[in-house]
C-alpha cells in the first residue's frame, strides 16, 4: 500500500483533529506551488522539537498550515528533547 505525502506528514503531525480541511489545505498550497510535501514534512518535524511542543501545546494542523508554519526558523531555546508527561499522553492519545 502506497501512502500519500499528506498521509505522511499526518502520521507525524502530533494533534490529529481536523483532518479533512487539513488535508484540502496541504493539498491546496502544494497544488499551487507554494511549497513542497518535502519542506512540509522536514517543517513539521523542526516544529515537532520546538519548546512549546515538548511544553504540550501542539497547534492544530489547519493552523499550522494556513501560517506557513514551515517556514519557521529551528528553535532557539533549549537542546532538552526528554520527554515530558504532556507529551506522552499527546503521542499516546
Amino acid at each position: 500500500m502506497v501512502v500519500s505525502h499528506f498521509d505522511q506528514w499526518w502520521n507525524q503531525y502530533l494533534k490529529k483533529v481536523g483532518k479533512k480541511k487539513a488535508k484540502a489545505e496541504y493539498l491546496r498550497i502544494v497544488n499551487r506551488g507554494e511549497v513542497t510535501t518535502d519542506v512540509l514534512l522536514a517543517g513539521l518535524l523542526r516544529y515537532n522539537q520546538t519548546r512549546a511542543v515538548r511544553r504540550g501545546y501542539v497547534a492544530n494542523p489547519i493552523t499550522w498550515l494556513n501560517q506557513g508554519r514551515w517556514d519557521d526558523g529551528p528553535d532557539t531555546g533549549s537542546a532538552d528533547t526528554s520527554d515530558n508527561p504532556i507529551m506522552e499522553a499527546i503521542r499516546n492519545g
